[in-house]
């Protein structure tokens, strides 16, 4: 509406931009009163109720470190850490903008923490990728965090370092501190050494960017980082990364700046680090293998397998039939039925990715399944599924709950699962398996429960529990059917047990006992253990058949995790004491260089806390960003605030044009504590230019542009499984005004006011899977109106609606997808910008009503995982396509084009940035000149 658009086109650019952050604001819900303690080198927020494990995560902090921070080198600090009790899945990660760790209380079930306490692995890992973030704070590194504050941090940071180093460093720092790390497990690295030991190899730029073509372990920065940084330190000492990390931060954002570094301090590039490692490795896990005695066994599945696919925890079903969990690279999780005699595969149900395998039992199968909270982000549930075999019927049995690994009792009238509640406060439950009502609850005062199984005649319960103090331990302990008559089978070792199940004689479960994960089995009447299985790269998930014939279990294979079976027959079994060791640390030099100590000699002194009021601590500025636009002539500061408990993001700054000599600001305060998220923006600046006067000569005149904002919008969230199922209602006022403008042109706008509404619908309902380019199913649709229904200067109305429906293609990974959009501008004094996309080749045009519709065909070309140092190349796919557009009021007018877009998808210069560049060619039927239209597309993904 202004007589020149140019500064408030760039002050609305700016808003939005500073409030596109606001969308992925977290939130926790209503109703947690939260405290704190304050230590020298943390603040730690938690929510009342855990005061106890708050102060012992502190007072573990703090002796850590020192310990932590020996080998890194970073600056004093204070960390705030927070820990959320209201989120189901196991997980926690240290960030910047804002600086902050955060913790979910909920212990895994599947073996990322080994035998070791949760918060403790937490406070390793996670404080570790602290110190790494703060050492980085040097050189141009620390010129980068004063310009820009704590995004010119991450930008030195995560632009120069590669994941592989954060990642693997921070595994090497729970495995060296703890006697349950990543490190010590051979399940960490069980993929890959069947990889390498049947020779499939891939190289470091192929683990370092990732492959569609074929499922490599060390695309796992976690894996692939563990063993170089573990192979440097061996060679160059304990603070070798962090002398790369200084170097690299003299000029930090260079391409290849850190592999560059290596090679000056350690002569090898970092591809040349990475094939002495895997050369190593192979050498030592041909070592570790040889003269391993294995143990027959007979493949449930078909063994001809094209990728890699994950077959998890078979169990005998009903007539021999055999089910289990499958995750792969082409298919998405699921559980499935296996036929005994014609080895014919159907699918029970599809599912999310689970922590622990379903529990089967005659007709039916059970299992749990992470449920996020519909609005609170921080919020979610772990229930319970249950489906019937016969009919294919799924019911979710509990609503708003926090269960884990569920297992059937034989006769399908009971479930005994873990629990692990917001006040972290673990127990074993046993529920009604048609209602989900709990029956009994075994509380757990010194650790967290583990997949708990039924017996195979269903009278007790067997299930791995974990010590609860700061060095862990984990034994192997069962009951009654109603949690009485508790028994330790195995107690409380280092030794990580897992996935117990219980028969008439025996307690199986899986053991890294040799150095290779295996199936044990103890001897209930005089508790000997026996080596059931040897396999060449692990047994996993045992369970013995209804008939107790058989003992089915997982094998770990070059092509994933595949359902094997092996005769029951305890006269083959060798005693453990009797079996050499094949333990491979390949850390143990690592120790030397680190300061050993007992976590659990920390003292448990009382820690003061005291009340935390969100509404104190709003305002947390973490990063600042000054710029210029030579093309706009603006220079900018731009502030950003984001509180820890992530309500309310704030934003503002300050523009000075210095050809027009004018100044503006802008500020947007979002806040997302309510049911409704609150925005609020406003940009207020003068403006001039210049105009000729009666004389012939140039003067100048200036006025004043402004706009304030009010969006309330309500995201929520329905997804399930790999469903991505996603409703946004918003709506939004604003009052804009031009004022003190004394001359304008004809056709542009003088003073005045506008205040315009906008309604806006968005839907998203997808699913796809890992290599999929574009989702397999799905719809999205965005329905909007505009409007100007109060008293202004200016009039205008605008209702458009877009679609996109996604099929299927002929093949895998083909995508067909079908566009259509409408758009109905009322003729008045003011055209609000258009919402929908115009059809390829063509400048938009303003029509009254406009209707297009397009239609998509994507198809994978080439695999090249190809590096020619300026580019990596992962895929190249292709889009062939078909636009019609036309308007339907008043002269008719059409615009139709059709052609294809080549796409090349891959990583530029060594940065960890996903960028698709493509080249797009249109023919345009209805172009009066040239009909040929030629553009460069492009697209950036972190």
């Amino acid at each position: 509406m202004a007589a020149s658009k140019r500064v408030l086109s760039i002050l609305i650019a700016l808003t939005a931009a500073a409030l596109s952050v606001n969308e992925n604001l977290a939130q926790h819900g209503p109703g947690i009163a939260w405290r704190r303690i304050r230590s020298s080198h943390f603040s730690v927020i938690h929510p009342v109720g855990i005061e106890g494990d708050a102060a012992a995560v502190t007072e573990l902090l703090e002796r850590l470190h020192p310990l932590l921070n020996r080998t890194v080198g970073a600056a004093e600090h204070v960390t705030p850490l927070l820990l959320f009790t209201r989120y189901a899945e196991s997980n926690g990660f240290a960030g910047l903008m804002p600086r902050r760790m955060v913790f979910y209380n909920a212990p895994p079930q599947d073996g990322t923490a080994g035998s070791g306490d949760w918060y403790t692995l937490l406070a390793i890992h996670e404080y570790r990728h602290m110190l790494q973030f703060l050492s980085m704070k040097v050189h141009l590194g620390r010129a980068l965090y004063l310009l820009l504050g704590e995004q010119g941090l991450a930008m030195a940071a995560f632009g120069t370092v590669p994941a592989w180093y954060f990642e693997g460093d921070a595994v090497l720092s729970e495995t060296v501190f703890t006697a349950s790390g990543r490190g010590r497990m051979p399940e960490f690295d069980a993929a890959l050494r069947a990889q390498l030991l049947t020779g499939r190899r891939f190289n470091y730029y192929q683990s370092l960017y990732g492959s569609y073509r074929e499922y490599n372990p060390l695309e796992s920065p976690y894996l692939m980082g563990y063993f170089l940084t573990t192979k440097l330190r061996r060679v160059h000492g304990g603070d070798v990364l962090a002398r790369i990390n200084r170097r690299a931060m003299w000029a930090p954002l260079l391409p290849y700046r850190h592999t560059h570094c290596v090679d000056a301090l350690t002569g090898k590039h970092s591809s040349d680090w990475y094939d002495l490692v895997l050369d190593e490795l192979a050498v030592l896990w041909a070592r570790q293998v040889s003269g391993l005695r294995l143990t027959g066994a007979v493949p449930i599945e078909g063994s001809d397998r094209r990728d890699w696919i994950d077959s998890i925890g078979p169990q005998g079903g009903r007539e021999g039939s055999v089910i289990l969990y499958r995750r792969g690279a082409e298919e998405s999780p699921r559980i499935v039925s296996i036929d005994a005699v014609t080895g014919e595969e159907t699918l029970i149900a599809k599912t999310g990715r689970l922590s622990a395998p379903p529990s089967t039992a005659e007709g039916k199968t059970v299992w749990s399944e992470i449920v996020p909270h519909q609005r609170w982000t921080r919020v979610s549930y772990s229930d319970i599924y249950i489906a019937d075999l016969e009919d294919g019927g799924v019911r979710r049995i509990t609503r708003g709950g926090r269960y884990y690994a569920p297992s059937l009792s034989p006769d399908m009238r009971l479930v005994a699962a873990a629990e692990y509640d917001e006040w972290n406060r673990a127990a074993l439950v046993i529920l009604d398996a048609v209602n989900g009502e709990t029956l009994a609850r075994v509380g757990s005062k010194d650790g967290s429960i583990r997949t708990p199984r039924w017996s195979r005649r269903g009278d007790r319960i067997v299930f791995c529990k974990v010590k609860g103090d700061r060095e862990g331990g984990i034994g192997i302990f069962s009951c009654n059917a109603s949690g009485g008559d508790m028994k330790t089978h195995i107690p409380y070792g280092i030794e990580h047990l897992r996935n117990p199940f219980m028969d008439d004689r025996h307690v199986f479960y899986s053991s890294p006992c040799t150095g290779i994960d295996t199936i044990c089995a103890l001897d209930l009447s005089d508790s000997t253990r026996y080596l059931v299985t040897s396999r060449m790269f692990g047994a996993y998930y045992p369970s013995v058949s209804p008939d107790g014939r058989w003992l089915f279990y997982s094998d770990m294979t070059d092509q994933g995790l595949m359902a094997m079976k092996a005769k029951l027959d305890p006269g083959t079994w060798r005693p453990i004491r009797e079996m050499p060791s094949r333990v491979v640390q390949y850390f143990e030099q690592i120790l030397e260089q680190e300061y050993r100590v007992s976590l659990d000699d920390i003292p448990h002194s009382a820690k003061n806390s005291e009340r935390y009021c969100p509404g104190l601590h709003l305002l947390e500025v973490h990063s600042w960003s000054p710029g210029f636009d030579p093309i706009a002539r603006d220079i900018s500061v731009m502030i950003q605030s984001n509180d820890l408990l992530e309500t309310t993001a704030i934003t503002a700054g300050y523009i000075y044009n210095w050809n027009e000599r004018t100044h503006a600001g802008i500020a947007s305060v979002a806040y997302a504590g309510l049911y409704p998220v609150i925005e609020l923006e406003g940009l207020y600046g003068g403006r001039a230019s210049t105009r000729k006067n009666s004389y012939g000569g140039t003067e100048s005149y200036q006025w004043r542009e402004g706009e304030a904002g009010l969006k309330a919008s309500i995201p929520l969230d329905f997804s399930r499984r790999n469903w991505i199922r996603r409703l946004t209602l918003s709506s939004k006022i604003s009052y804009d005004f031009v004022r003190g403008m004394d001359y304008h042109d004809a056709d542009e706008n003088g003073n005045g006011e506008f205040i315009p509404m906008h309604y806006r619908i968005v839907f998203q309902n997808t699913y796809g899977w890992a290599r999929d380019i574009n989702p397999v199913w799905g719809q999205r649709c965005t329905v909007g109106y505009m409007h100007t229904p109060f008293k202004g200067d200016y009039r205008g109305r605008l209702l458009y609606a877009e679609t996109t429906l996604y099929f299927p293609g002929i093949v895998s990974h083909h995508s067909l997808f079908f566009q259509c959009s409408f758009e109905w501008q009322g003729v008045t004094s003011y055209h609000f910008p258009s919402q929908v996309l115009y059809p390829r080749g063509y400048s938009y045009e303003f029509h009254e009503m406009f209707l297009c519709g397009r239609v998509n065909y994507t198809m994978p070309l080439l695999y090249p995982d190809l590096n020619l140092y300026i580019y990596y190349i992962k895929r190249i796919y292709m889009n062939c396509y078909g636009d019609y557009g036309a308007s339907v009021r008043g002269e008719r007018v059409f615009a139709r084009s059709a052609g294809g877009e080549l796409v090349f998808e891959g990583m530029p210069l060594g940065y960890d940035v996903a960028l698709s560049v493509g080249l797009r060619y249109a023919y345009r039927f209805d172009s009066t000149g040239n009909p040929h239209y030629f553009a460069f597309i492009f697209s950036v993904g972190l």
